[in-house]
């Protein structure tokens, strides 16, 4: 099995803003600007709370930001949707598959590219980072993560909803964008191929989770659900990447394996077409966010959190200087799902996140 290096951590949001590579626009800083940036909790909404602050300092322009959880995404879109009147600007981290629901309403602006790098731009349209009305924020691998007590090491996607094989309690997602990921490890633990999860035998899949019954515990946060196998009230659970490495950074009990078919969950930036401080205030916030003060703060500045109660003061490794543009898997604009699997005949199994988004 391939392991991961906790050096390889990269903040997604930081990494989308420094492959638009560009600085300010031109002209007066005028005080009534504002932008409201909605963005995710945990590891990176802290960094994205860094760069709200230093976005700010860099243009004069205030920047705000509103924290929405994982399952929050989907229902706050869709009632901008319906309703066409949103609390923010920006939306970074918005789920693909709320993205593929809510696209049909015309909610999302056209992205205004005409500051990127023409270098930067066109590797990233090479890459399907970007499309008309969005940029890939981030893509996260859904990690097994197990306690560094287990005399067996979990293998396969298979060992983990093996109770008999390695006792104990299980930890999954109780919502949001770890749904369809809880439900594509139970189909490949089921014996569907890695890459051939879609569509879902929903019989079987749904006939493995009941099999976990009362070994089952739910979490609403990837540190969470660290916590509960650190505490030992799980002996192993999935978690998006950066709460994953940080916590093995951190020096937390915990072992990290990519099982063949580990997952990619994508995530993308966007501007609202009904911006409440307009759309140019969204499209200046993506393009502002790059400058070169901005940047140089994200890269220096360790993420640091307090959801670990061992270790309160653990601190994410920092995230590299260098800017390449890859993608995990294909995941078109249309797709109905937010995860890709990783394909071990592609060598992808050991790349905890994308090391650029």
């Amino acid at each position: 099995m391939k392991t991961l290096s906790v050096m390889g951590l990269r903040t997604g949001f930081a990494g989308l803003l420094t492959m638009l590579g560009v600085g300010l626009l031109p002209g007066p800083v005028r005080a009534e600007d504002k932008v409201v940036v909605a963005h995710a909790a945990g590891i990176n909404g802290q960094a994205v709370d860094k760069l709200l602050k230093d976005f700010t300092a860099e243009t004069g322009m205030a920047a705000e930001g509103i924290t929405f959880s994982d399952t929050d995404y989907g229902a706050k879109l869709q009632l901008v949707a319906r309703a066409g009147n949103p609390a923010f600007d920006v939306a970074l981290g918005l789920p693909l598959d709320v993205y593929a629901l809510t696209r049909s309403t015309a909610i999302y602006a056209p992205l205004d590219t005409s500051a990127w790098q023409p270098a930067t731009l066109a590797a990233m349209r090479e890459a399907h980072l970007i499309a008309s009305d969005y940029a890939v924020s981030q893509d996260t691998a859904a990690l097994l993560v197990y306690s560094a007590k287990l005399s067996i090491a979990p293998q396969t996607w298979g060992d983990f909803f093996d109770t008999d094989k390695i006792p104990g309690n299980r930890g999954m997602a109780s919502g949001g964008l770890g749904v369809p990921i809880n439900l594509d490890y139970a189909m490949i633990a089921s014996g569907g191929a890695p890459d051939k999860v879609n569509p879902l035998d929903y019989d079987a899949v749904f006939k493995l989770l009941g099999k976990l019954g009362p070994k089952l515990v739910l979490w609403d946060n990837a540190p969470k659900g660290i916590q509960d196998v650190v505490n030992g009230d799980t002996v192993m659970t999935w978690s998006y990447a950066p709460a994953a490495l940080s916590a093995l950074a951190a020096g937390q009990q915990i072992k990290i394996a990519t099982p063949p078919g580990t997952i990619v969950a994508r995530q993308i930036a966007v501007v609202l077409s009904k911006a409440p401080d307009s759309t140019k205030a969204g499209q200046r916030f993506l393009t502002g966010g790059t400058s070169p003060t901005c940047r140089s703060n994200m890269h220096n500045t360790p993420t640091t959190a307090s959801s670990f109660r061992p270790r309160p003061s653990w601190r994410s490794s920092r995230p590299s200087s260098r800017a390449t543009c890859r993608s995990p898997g294909r995941t078109p604009a249309t797709s109905r799902r937010s995860t890709t699997a990783i394909s071990a005949k592609r060598g992808r199994a050991d790349r905890a996140t994308s090391p650029t988004l």
